[in-house]
C-alpha cells in the first residue's frame, strides 16, 4: 500500500510540475530563435514570469497577447513551435507597426543593455490590443520599438555618386562648349 501511495505522490509531483511549468519548451525555443533579447527576464522581473512573452499576468490561465493568438493559430494548423515563431518573424501581431522579430531584438533605449520590446504589447504603458480591455496596462513600460532610422545602404551610395559624376559631367560639357558668335 506504501508503496502505491509513493507512486500516486510521484505522479501528482511530475503533474503539478508540468503544469506550473506550463510548455517551457515553448519559451526554450523562442529564447534559441532570438538568444539576443532580454525580453524573457525583464517579463520575469516586470510581471513575474518569464511566460510573459505571450501570456498575461498575473496567471497564465488568461487568455494570452496578440502575439500569442497568432502562435496559437499556426499551432493549430499543424506548425511546430519553431516553425510558427520563424513564420511570425516578419509579422506584426500586436498592429504597432513593427515587424515581431524587430521587436524581439531591437536595442531598448528607454533601459540601457536590455534588447527587445514585446510582440504582443503596445504603446507606453504596454497594453493588448487583442486583450477584452484593450486599455488595462499590463507591464507599464514602454512596448512599441521606435522606428528604426534609416540608413544609406551600400547601394545607394553607390548611386548617388553615380548621378554626382553624371551630373557633374552635363554641366561640365555644357560649359566647356564653345558658344556661338553673334554678329
Amino acid at each position: 500500500m506504501r508503496k502505491n501511495r509513493s507512486m500516486w505522490a510521484a505522479v501528482l509531483a511530475v503533474i503539478g510540475a508540468q503544469a506550473a511549468w506550463g510548455f517551457p519548451p515553448y519559451l526554450t525555443e523562442w529564447q534559441s530563435q532570438y538568444p539576443s533579447s532580454t525580453l524573457p527576464a525583464r517579463m520575469l522581473a516586470t510581471t513575474g514570469s518569464d511566460c510573459h512573452v505571450c501570456h498575461h499576468p498575473p496567471t497564465r490561465d488568461l487568455p494570452g497577447n496578440c502575439y500569442r493568438t497568432d502562435i496559437i493559430a499556426l499551432l493549430g494548423g499543424g506548425a511546430t513551435i519553431a516553425d510558427a515563431i520563424s513564420q511570425l518573424d516578419g509579422v506584426d501581431s500586436d498592429g504597432d507597426g513593427v515587424p515581431n522579430g524587430v521587436e524581439a531584438t531591437t536595442a531598448r533605449q528607454d533601459q540601457p543593455g536590455e534588447v527587445g520590446y514585446s510582440m504582443g504589447l503596445v504603446g507606453p504603458t504596454g497594453t493588448d490590443p487583442c486583450s477584452l480591455e484593450p486599455g488595462v496596462a499590463i507591464t507599464g513600460e514602454l512596448e512599441t520599438a521606435p522606428p528604426p532610422i534609416p540608413t544609406v545602404s551600400e547601394w545607394g551610395l553607390a548611386l548617388m555618386v553615380l548621378l554626382a559624376l553624371v551630373a557633374g559631367t552635363l554641366v561640365f560639357r555644357s560649359q566647356s562648349r564653345p558658344q556661338p558668335a553673334y554678329v
